[in-house]
């Protein structure tokens, strides 16, 4: 069963995590890696990480409500002829 019928529903990340000495101190790193275009994302903390996938989504989101907006517009259209 599709988890959903819209186009760029969900996103596939492989992550990873690992911690590393920096200034004596251990701290957590992180890296995501696009399943769909093999984009690799870096990032020297947890922080950035999260900020990056809410940010995702978020524009996700943006397109999603732009693309709904123009469907809905165009039936108006087309049902006022």
């Amino acid at each position: 069963m599709p988890m959903s019928d819209e186009p760029d529903a969900y996103q596939t990340y492989v992550l990873r995590l690992w911690r590393a000495k920096c200034e004596g101190q251990w701290q957590w790193r992180g890296s995501l890696e696009s399943r769909r275009t093999g984009e690799r994302q870096v990032f020297a903390g947890l922080r950035q990480l999260f900020v990056f996938l809410s940010e995702r989504c978020e524009e996700q989101d943006r397109e999603t409500r732009g693309r709904g907006e123009e469907e809905t517009r165009g039936v108006g259209e087309a049902g006022s002829k």
